[in-house]
């Protein structure tokens, strides 16, 4: 079982790795379907929990730390919705992505703070706010 649980790792991984990076624009579709799915049975689905177990290992995710903005948000009804972010996009860090009813600001300071990276536990990543639904009219209502 475990010599099974690190050749599907190494598939997904090489998978993901194939399928997503690229210098072309994505289709999201690429991602919706096959991180997303990749990415569940991983983190959701228990089977990165079952690999450790079985080898030994530790493991953390390495991902932008939000409580912060989260507590921000809550606080503010002008930010209609929040993404976490995590990606690359032309080589400059998204950190993550918000819609707000504010006019932007002259000196273009954003109204949340910039995250920074944390080495998260699986429990503790799946524990976090990584996002934020909106009341916007356009977007899913915030509850």
């Amino acid at each position: 079982m475990e010599d099974e649980l690190i050749d599907l790792l190494v598939e997904d991984l090489t998978a993901l790795s194939k399928i997503l990076c690229s210098e072309e624009a994505l289709p999201p579709s690429y991602v919706r379907i096959n991180a997303s799915s990749i990415l569940r049975k991983w983190l959701l689905d228990g089977l990165l929990s079952k690999l450790s177990s079985f080898t030994g290992a530790t493991y953390s995710l390495k991902t932008y730390e939000t409580s912060d903005v989260v507590e921000i948000i809550k606080n503010n009804n002008q930010i209609q919705f929040y993404l976490a972010g995590g990606i690359m996009l032309d080589g400059i860090p998204m950190r993550g992505f918000y819609v707000s009813d504010n006019e932007a600001p002259p000196d273009g300071k954003l109204e949340i703070p910039k995250t920074q990276l944390k080495l998260f536990t699986q429990s503790q990543f799946l524990k976090s706010k990584r996002s934020i639904p909106s009341t916007h009219p356009i977007l899913p209502t915030r509850k």
